[in-house]
């Protein structure tokens, strides 16, 4: 992996709302933590693009499926040792850091954010490895040389930092939010070294970098000066944009299918999509809701399972048990769905494929019509009347938003009678 740095997009897509301090954090992690940890051999070397409010990242990793192999070859016969003595130490920082979190938001200490940067570092980096070596065990089908005590072991301490890396998240939006109240949504892009006050910050630079901008270890570099920079630092980055067709229809990897646990299932199913990135989006989710979601996280299995969620679209394609127990149908893998649906859309996923499909409020209303004759021509008598209405005259003096509510209450009384009756079969 010597010489030029080939980053490709990141075949498993990473688009998180996070501050800018957390993200330039994460790459300290990257480079300088797992660098240390693997003395510079066998780990990816990211770049992020802020778009579109959301990082996507870029990297050579898994190229082949060769960085992990080597990673866990290098660590089984040079250091593995090491690493698992300095990961009791690392989860002691974690806790700590937990703690320091804690205090803050009581009042007890002051917020430090060098104070934060120091243990996140000392944490960060095993978190990467025990994620890499999870990886190799179970998404790579690597067979490796690891005891299943010691992947137990590799697994509590993965569930520890994923909490970790979650609150933290969470806890800096609220900090920079209440200390730096005069920039508003700008707080998050303010880099380390502005927040703690090292750098003087500047409004039309952050103003600036809500366009976009690119993070390279932990540096920002601005759209305009990308392609000197990667000149400069032999850095081949191949961009994938979207048009405005394709910002319409997004492709998975895999679809989890649990439609209605019906046996007879509708050709698709529509719903508003709701963006999940925290706990907080949890709440006052619209009814008949489909998620979208860079990657399911274990903190959210129980609000999932909500039976107002009709669907599950992920950037990612890392499969989740969970999904394939959920009354609902998944869509796994799309890369960037996260970009380019807003909250609210209407949000179409065929039942016979792997595409979900962003629809206007009108083209939505002609989708769920159609479903309803589906139901009609499969003995749904219920929906007689519905139908009656549609075709009379004072349908068409209803406005769209009520047409296409009363559409959707009659599909969701459908839908929970169906729950219900397979639930009893079962």
């Amino acid at each position: 992996m010597e010489g030029q740095i080939k980053l490709t997009p990141f075949e498993y897509a990473i688009t998180r709302p996070a501050p800018l301090s957390y993200q330039q954090m994460l790459q300290y992690a990257e480079y300088e933590g797992v660098s240390r940890l693997t003395e510079e051999k066998y780990f990816f070397k990211p770049i992020y693009r802020f778009n579109h409010n959301t990082y996507e990242e870029y990297c050579n990793m898994w190229d082949k499926e060769e960085y992990p192999v080597l990673m866990i070859q290098y660590l089984e016969n040079k250091n593995f040792t090491g690493v698992l003595n300095g990961l009791e130490e690392a989860r002691k920082k974690a806790h700590e850091l937990i703690d320091l979190i804690e205090r803050i938001k009581k009042g007890e200490e002051t917020f430090d954010l060098s104070r934060i940067e120091e243990l996140f570092i000392q944490y960060k980096p095993y978190s990467i490895i025990i994620d890499d070596i999870k990886g190799v065990t179970t998404v790579c089908d690597v067979t490796t040389d690891i005891d299943l005590e010691t992947l137990e072991k590799l697994s509590q301490a993965q569930r520890d930092f994923d909490k970790v890396g979650v609150k933290l998240n969470l806890f800096l939006q609220g900090q920079l939010k209440n200390i730096f109240k005069e920039y508003g949504e700008l707080a998050e892009l303010l880099t380390i070294d502005e927040i703690t006050g090292k750098k003087i910050i500047n409004i039309n630079e952050l103003q600036e970098r809500k366009k976009g901008f690119y993070l390279h270890k932990g540096r920002i570099i601005k759209t305009e000066e990308m392609e000197q920079y990667k000149a400069e630092n032999g850095i081949n980055l191949t961009l994938k944009e979207r048009t405005e067709k394709d910002k319409r229809v997004f492709t998975g990897t895999k679809r989890i299918s649990r439609t209605y646990m019906a046996s007879n299932k509708p050709p698709c199913i529509i719903g508003q999509a709701r963006l999940i990135y925290s706990l907080k989006d949890f709440m006052n989710m619209p009814s008949s809701c489909i998620v979208i979601t860079p990657m399911i996280v274990r903190e959210w299995e129980e609000r999932l399972k909500k039976k107002n969620i009709i669907g599950i679209v992920t950037d990612e394609p890392n499969e989740n048990d969970f999904l394939s127990e959920q009354n609902s149908d998944s869509i796994i893998g799309t890369q960037d769905a996260t970009l380019y649906i807003e909250n609210d859309d209407y949000v179409k996923i065929k039942t016979d494929g792997i595409q979900v499909e962003r629809l206007s409020k009108e083209e939505a209303l002609k989708e769920y019509i159609q479903l309803l004759d589906w139901y009609q021509q499969n003995g749904h008598q219920e929906i007689e009347e519905l139908i009656s209405l549609i075709k009379s005259e004072n349908w068409e003096l209803k406005p769209l938003d009520d047409k296409i509510s009363s559409i959707k209450q009659q599909l969701e009384q459908i839908r929970k009678k169906e729950i219900e009756d397979s639930s009893r079969d079962l």
